[in-house]
């Protein structure tokens, strides 16, 4: 197991225990950081496996936000909630993957995608009488899982419908990377013309992981509005998902856990400058162009960097010890 793996698996733990040994306040800040870091990993499952760089990964989480919060006012349960929530964002994610998937430039992709956002912004703060607009609509009281009574809002029990899928998600790539599954598919998303001419569907697996990511985001956007117990019409905005290009360039983009690592990072840092400076936007501008240029490759990078330069030069001074001829002499 690598660094950044291992790394990794910590932060899992850390969180997974956090409900059990903090108190509420703690409980409710961990559950909304988690809840965004879906829109963060879901980014990251595009980018990886699809080469496609989205900016509305918010919208397809305001998308979960609502969907949850009309089928809770229609009398579901709770499993009905978030499994409408994945189906809507999904559904949303074939559509706009139709179109992003046939371009080949990457800006074209991140173009299109903020348009897309924008117009359901726009859309979203035009329908006051559906969406609330910037006030909003709640969610009151609670709901049912097989059985179980579920209160809304931040619990251990909304913790851990919000976690477990989180780290059963980031468990499951960390296992399948050197399975021949997630060679195939970081070979689509990385060489989709070399996949191509070794027969694999390039454009259906990149539809696939685009409409996917679009659920993963949708689900995590049905537990905030479950967490918050309100949605409004911000959570459509562009500046979410820029966030999570954030947290994913400071965590790594091309590693798994670069949302994870991001998030845990970049969360903090943004809720604490916001109690002591009204721009946060600024901040995260600054980070952003601070982690493009001191680690353009993230943590996760960063970490992976160092380990290899420590073992080039470790294999080095063994080949300047070896002499010119070591090789045949140890032969």
């Amino acid at each position: 197991m690598s660094v950044r793996t291992a790394l990794g698996v910590v932060a899992l733990l850390v969180l997974a225990v956090m409900p059990f040994v903090t108190g509420p306040y703690a409980v409710f800040v961990c559950a909304q950081m988690i809840t965004l870091i879906y829109i963060a990993a879901s980014l990251q499952m595009s980018f990886a496996y699809a080469r496609i760089l989205s900016f509305m990964q918010g919208t397809f989480f305001g998308l979960g936000s609502y969907v949850a919060c009309v089928t809770h006012g229609s009398g579901f349960t709770l499993p009905v909630m978030l499994l409408a929530a994945v189906a809507a964002s999904g559904v949303l994610g074939v559509v706009v993957g139709l179109v992003v998937t046939r371009m080949k430039a990457a800006h074209t992709a991140v173009i299109c995608t903020l348009l897309v956002a924008t117009i359901v912004l726009m859309c979203a703060n035009s329908f006051v009488g559906i969406t609330g607009g910037e006030d909003g609509l709640s969610l009151r009281g609670g709901s049912y899982m097989f059985g179980l009574a579920v209160a809304f809002g931040a619990n251990r029990i909304t913790y851990c419908f919000a976690f477990l899928p989180l780290a059963a998600y980031f468990i499951f790539v960390m296992l399948a990377e050197r399975t021949t599954f997630g060679v195939v598919m970081k070979a689509v998303g990385s060489n989709e013309v070399r996949a191509a001419q070794l027969g694999y569907q390039v454009w259906l697996r990149h539809l696939a992981v685009f409409a996917a990511a679009g659920g993963m985001a949708g689900y995590g956007g049905a537990m905030n509005a479950v967490i918050l117990e309100h949605v409004s019409s911000a959570l459509f905005d562009p500046n979410l998902s820029l966030t999570a290009v954030l947290w994913t360039a400071v965590g790594g983009l091309a590693h798994p856990f670069g949302a994870l690592f991001g998030g845990l990072l970049v969360f903090p840092l943004t809720e604490l400058a916001a109690r002591a400076f009204k721009y946060v936007d600024i901040v995260v501008g600054a980070l952003l162009i601070a982690a493009a240029l001191l680690f353009p490759q993230g943590i996760a990078g960063l970490v992976g960097e160092r380990r290899l330069g420590h073992f080039n030069r470790r294999s080095s001074k063994e080949m300047l010890a070896e002499g010119p001829e070591g090789r045949s002499q140890t032969a």
